[in-house]
């Protein structure tokens, strides 16, 4: 029986933004999944995974679903697993805390592709996002085409490149509640 261990990592984020401190950069703040058993077959075969989050979730969020696809990794050639949080997110936000820019989507998106060139994370690889993070797999095949073999987008804020974003949809998020009493 293999075990899964999780193990932390930081990168630097893909852009220089213009931020005091740490080098003008932010740091992004993922996690590898690896097993530890003694797999023959050949690495290059290997199918890796990159996992990223939606609005208002972490990296962690996905435990349970990597945990089953260790469990089945011999069914679909089982590689490398990254998960990531975006830069204002999880232990993302924690390490910029003190430096946090305003965020826009194509930046999670080019983080995700730091990721995948900081870690060597080998082809063929499968992007997996919900919501946000599945918008953010979309935009980096967008930048970078031929990254991803497949991606797999649940629920993607995705609309025509024609539609422009709304300032109501604007006043709308702005209005969203960001603290919650505690139980």
């Amino acid at each position: 029986m293999s075990t899964l261990n999780i193990i932390s990592h930081i990168f630097p984020a893909s852009l220089e933004r213009r931020i005091p401190g740490q080098g003008g950069r932010l740091r992004i703040a993922a996690n590898s999944y690896v097993t530890t058993d003694i797999d023959t077959k050949n690495n290059n075969d290997k199918i890796s995974l990159v996992f990223a989050h939606a609005t208002g979730f972490h990296k962690e969020l996905w435990n349970p679903i990597i945990k089953k696809l260790h469990e089945q990794r011999h069914q679909w050639n089982g590689g490398d697993i990254w998960t990531l949080d975006c830069s204002n997110h999880g232990d993302s936000a924690l390490l910029n805390k003190d430096v946090l820019p305003n965020i826009e989507w194509p930046d999670f998106s080019r983080d995700i592709l730091q990721l995948i060139d900081e870690a060597k994370i080998k082809k063929p690889i499968i992007g997996i996002g919900h919501s946000f993070g599945g918008a953010s797999m979309l935009m980096a095949e967008t930048i970078r085409p031929g990254t991803f073999a497949s991606i797999i987008a649940i629920e993607p804020i995705s609309h025509p490149i024609h539609i422009k974003r709304s300032r109501m949809n604007d006043a709308t998020v702005k209005k969203r509640r960001d603290r919650w009493p505690d139980r």
